[in-house]
């Protein structure tokens, strides 16, 4: 993930077309990030909707590849796939908080940064790409370069709660 934001933010700050490498990216990732959660949800019956869910994005992914032009950033492909995986966050972080069994401290629980990360992250993805036409278009002119920065700093905040999180789970596997 941050080799590909690198990759992409360093194109796009030098004006080269990018958005090929984050379509391509995103066959993996998204999926990626929905099969997590069923290994969260393991013992539930979500668990083989996430499963499906996670097979389905993928075959929707690599259609949307192969069907349309790979140079154009699909904004309504990324929205509902935010807002899938910003329920999966949420229903987990609802059940950690519910979970009354539960007694290791949350600076151990990598789920729980990854949730957290992921909500800040998909939250403000799933806001900008609604309105990202709007935000193109608009007269205001700092809005623009605004959105800009602010995406590098929501993605920096992402790859701390990720880096957080894997520091977790390494603590945890020893």
């Amino acid at each position: 993930t941050f080799l590909v934001e690198f990759a992409g933010k360093t194109m796009g700050s030098y004006g080269i077309h990018n958005i090929w490498v984050y379509n391509i990216f995103d066959v993996l990732f998204y999926p990626g990030i929905i099969l997590l959660y069923s290994d969260v949800f393991g013992k539930s019956g979500l668990r083989w909707l996430i499963t499906t869910l996670t097979f389905g994005v993928l075959i929707w992914e690599i259609l949307q590849l192969f069907l349309s032009d790979i140079s154009i950033f699909n904004t309504y492909f990324i929205t509902i796939i935010s807002t899938i995986i910003i329920f999966l966050a949420l229903s987990y972080l609802v059940k950690l908080f519910l979970d009354t069994s539960i007694t290791s401290p949350l600076k151990n629980d990598f789920y729980y940064w990854f949730s957290v990360g992921f909500v800040i992250y998909f939250v403000f993805n799933a806001v900008m790409l609604g309105m990202y036409t709007q935000i193109i278009e608009s007269k205001v002119i700092w809005l623009p370069v605004f959105i800009f920065y602010s995406s590098h700093l929501i993605t920096l905040v992402l790859h701390i709660f990720l880096w957080t999180g894997f520091r977790a789970a390494f603590i945890w596997m020893k």
